[in-house]
């Protein structure tokens, strides 16, 4: 954005600076042709033709810069969308990593419970807990 600022602003010196360097001979020229000034007209046509045949070719070379700085901008700008949609793509991949965990979440407290009474039930019978199903009972009860 600030560079286009610039790009334009650029253009607009130059053209106004070809603009009065024309005026300015154009002038001359009239003060020559109206008063009783002497004129070498072997400076003032070429150099009135120089800038009228320099006109053209900065101008080319200023719409090739504006299209340079296009050029930078949409890659720019295409990058930037294939960065919001790679932020889309993630942020939908975590709203349904979010859904498993909250279901895992949900089947862990249901294994939970399911292991406090079992717990309870080999409590109530008198029954010791022995071995590694005891130690992995009482172990996932206790979290």
């Amino acid at each position: 954005m600030k560079m286009e600022r610039q790009h334009k602003r650029v253009k607009k010196v130059l053209f106004s600076a070809l603009l009065i360097a024309s005026l300015i001979i154009f002038t001359v020229w009239l003060a020559g042709r109206f008063a009783t000034l002497k004129i070498d007209w072997s400076f003032v046509i070429p150099t009135a033709s120089l800038i009228g045949g320099t006109v053209p070719i900065v101008w080319s070379i200023l719409n090739w810069i504006n299209d340079k700085f296009e050029e930078k901008d949409s890659k720019i700008k295409d990058e930037l969308t294939a960065k919001q949609d790679e932020i889309e793509q993630l942020q939908a991949d975590y709203q349904v990593l979010s859904e498993k965990v909250l279901e895992m979440r949900k089947e862990v407290g249901i294994f939970r419970r399911i292991l406090y009474k079992i717990e309870a039930r080999l409590e109530v019978k008198g029954e010791q807990c022995s071995g590694e199903i005891a130690s992995l009972l009482r172990t996932h009860c206790r979290k």
